[in-house]
């Protein structure tokens, strides 16, 4: 399978949803209540051109996990 002949459209739904690198916990977790998209790229803006480029992808799964581990921590008074 030649992967160069997919468009980002062919794979994704539309709207697309794209995240910062730093996104707030609220954010976060109205995304997930939201949608039921099981990614998500994560953008940066680049400071030369303006333009966001894509920085990566985060699964559904590792949001999940982010919420509980920061939960956790703020519960056991381990972050401020």
């Amino acid at each position: 399978m030649d992967l160069e002949l997919f468009k980002a459209g062919d794979v994704m739904r539309s709207p697309i949803v794209s995240l910062k690198t730093r996104q707030s916990l609220h954010f976060l977790a109205k995304l997930l209540l939201d949608t039921s998209y099981s990614g998500f790229p994560v953008v940066e803006v680049n400071r030369e051109t303006g333009d966001e480029v894509v920085y990566g992808l985060i699964t559904r799964l590792i949001i999940i996990i982010i919420i509980i581990i920061t939960i956790t921590k703020e519960a056991a008074g381990l972050l401020r």
